[in-house]
């Protein structure tokens, strides 16, 4: 079964941490192994203690300073043990609880010529109430980011 390592970096984003975290423990882990890693940057909010609710899920987490968002992605690299990365930063949700079956199922057409070294996918960016605003490639509405 592949591995995959998701990387969520966060520093003072309790709320956002939650939402990211309940939504990745609602993916549907029948076709591949989930290694949850998270890296907080020495949160002084609740996000240590969402940490600890969710400790069942994560595979990894530490909380201490670092240099900033690429120091702490790099930290979650060195700690991640799967096949795939999958960097899943706190305020983010995947779209579909399906995703990883769809990619690594045996017989989807995904995987159909076997494991692939990048997978990729396009973002989705929502309102805070979860209003579809387009995908990031395209250009947003001014404003649409409040």
């Amino acid at each position: 079964m592949v591995k995959v390592s998701v990387i969520t970096v966060v520093r003072n984003a309790a709320a956002e941490l939650e939402r990211t975290l309940s939504n990745l423990a609602a993916l549907d882990r029948s076709a591949a192994e989930l290694e949850v890693i998270v890296i907080d940057g020495a949160s002084t909010d609740g996000t240590p203690a969402v940490i600890k609710r969710y400790e069942s899920l994560i595979s990894y987490s530490v909380s201490e300073p670092d240099g900033g968002l690429y120091d702490a992605m790099n930290k979650g690299i060195r700690a991640a043990t799967g096949d795939y990365l999958w960097f899943v930063n706190a305020a983010d949700a995947v779209y579909a609880p399906d995703v990883l079956t769809r990619i690594f199922e045996p017989g989807s057409p995904l995987a159909a010529d076997g494991p692939a070294d990048v997978y990729y996918g396009e973002t989705l960016v929502t309102a805070p109430d979860g209003t579809a605003l387009g995908l990031r490639k395209k250009r947003l509405p001014r404003g649409g980011l409040t």
